[in-house]
């Protein structure tokens, strides 16, 4: 049963932040996630800058994050809801659900089409209607350790000291795998050099994807310093002098990737490989952990080496790879939602939605999916002036939960989206 108080309820705007809020909700996320020191640092010192809070008194919390994101070709702002926590001696009693719907009502107002979490636990939000959104593929790769072994062994024999060490297993490295592709930090570009990159970046994700954020400085600046929070930092594949891709690279635990974008997939995906294990050597981080492995935590742009292990060579070897569902979402406005779709193949819909969260969103609507989508809500009278109005339709509705109706549309849009807060 919910024991809450609906007045302890705040919604904090950016604008509206005091001291002591920043004071509560950086306790709060201290003692309920496992980020290091740095990481919330960044966190409420550059992020947290642009976020809306929803909190209740100073026992729980969510935010909405904001984020520049190309629908269909159109640029609309969606929430990430990150930070959602409840001190463990207030758990139980409600809160987070208060929390739940009040952003549910602020997004709503707000026309969100839908908002997007990382879930913890996908069961806390199935009875919300979020739905699954995004399916990714990762893997851990470890790269010629008995050669690798046996080099470390012999300057380690001859006296050599930790730097000289790394910089003479770079260059041995890059000479064993003849690997024309280099790793150059985004720092050390050339302000014409960062221009280009940009441009190239946002080009290859609207060829590619229907849903992603948009690629542009801002973007990459605040990715570049979120990376050195974790240790790693954002940075660029560079080939015969042109950048060829980019890798969001951390080593917290241990070295991974958190992103891995190749502009050109003809290059070999081995070489891309080859050049992070030289990069990751080269800054010491394999020494560090006494490892000689990379975890790729998302790998749309080198799943070839998922699906064809022939594309592995110079004595890569995959160690573990796991299939899993990232990122859940939840219609918000139906209206907008259906709205933000462009498609060349054209779609009537007629369907009944049933939504416990959203009242706005129940009833009967008639959808139309094109190059400009359409939705108007039932009644005999907009029914019979409808522009798109089907005679076959017998007056039968599809009855749809809002989840369901979210599954159903958001298997049709092809989404990259890989952010971390």
């Amino acid at each position: 049963m919910s024991r809450y108080d609906k007045a302890k309820v705040k919604i904090i705007k950016p604008c509206e932040r005091t001291k002591k809020l920043e004071e509560v909700c950086r306790r709060l996320w201290k003692n309920n996630f496992d980020d290091s020191t740095e990481y919330i640092s960044f966190y409420f010192s550059d992020r947290w800058k642009e976020s809306t809070t929803i909190i209740y008194g100073e026992e729980s919390m969510l935010h909405l994050n904001p984020y520049r994101m190309q629908l269909f070709g159109s640029e609309k702002t969606i929430y990430y809801i990150v930070g959602v926590c409840t001190d463990k001696a207030y758990r139980h009693r409600g809160y987070m659900d208060a929390l739940l719907r009040e952003s549910f009502r602020y997004l709503y107002e707000k026309d969100a089409p839908f908002v997007y979490l990382m879930p913890a636990d996908e069961k806390i939000y199935l009875p919300y209607d979020f739905t699954n959104v995004y399916t990714v593929n990762s893997f851990e790769i470890v790269s010629r350790n008995g050669e690798r072994k046996n080099i470390d062994n012999k300057l380690l024999a001859a006296g050599y000291d930790k730097i000289a060490q790394n910089e003479i297993k770079a260059a041995v490295y890059a000479e064993m795998s003849s690997n024309e592709i280099e790793v150059i930090g985004y720092a050390e570009l050339s302000e014409k050099q960062k221009s280009e990159f940009i441009i190239r970046s946002e080009k290859i994700m609207s060829e590619i994807f229907d849903c992603y954020v948009k690629r542009d400085e801002f973007y990459f600046e605040q990715k570049n310093r979120e990376m050195k929070a974790c240790g790693g930092e954002l940075a660029v594949f560079v080939k015969a002098g042109k950048i060829t891709g980019y890798v969001m690279y951390i080593c917290e635990d241990n070295p991974e990737t958190v992103e891995t974008v190749i502009f050109d997939e003809r290059d070999g995906t081995e070489k891309y490989i080859d050049a992070l294990f030289e990069y990751s050597y080269r800054k010491g981080d394999m020494q560090k952990k006494g490892i000689s492995k990379l975890k790729f935590d998302e790998s749309y742009f080198v799943d070839k080496i998922l699906n064809d292990e022939r594309n592995v060579k110079g004595g890569q070897k995959i160690l573990k790879r796991q299939t899993f569902e990232l990122l859940m979402a939840r219609v918000i406005n139906i209206k907008s939602f259906v709205k933000m779709f462009t498609t060349e193949c054209e779609e009537n819909m007629y369907v009944e939605i049933e939504d416990d969260f959203i009242e706005e969103n129940n009833g009967k609507w008639n959808i139309h999916l094109g190059r400009k989508s359409m939705v108007t809500e039932y009644s005999e009278k907009n029914d019979t002036q409808s522009d798109f109005c089907d005679e076959n339709r017998n007056d039968k509705y599809k009855k749809m939960t809002i989840s369901q109706f979210g599954e159903h549309m958001l298997q049709k849009n092809k989404f990259y989206l890989n952010e971390m807060v």
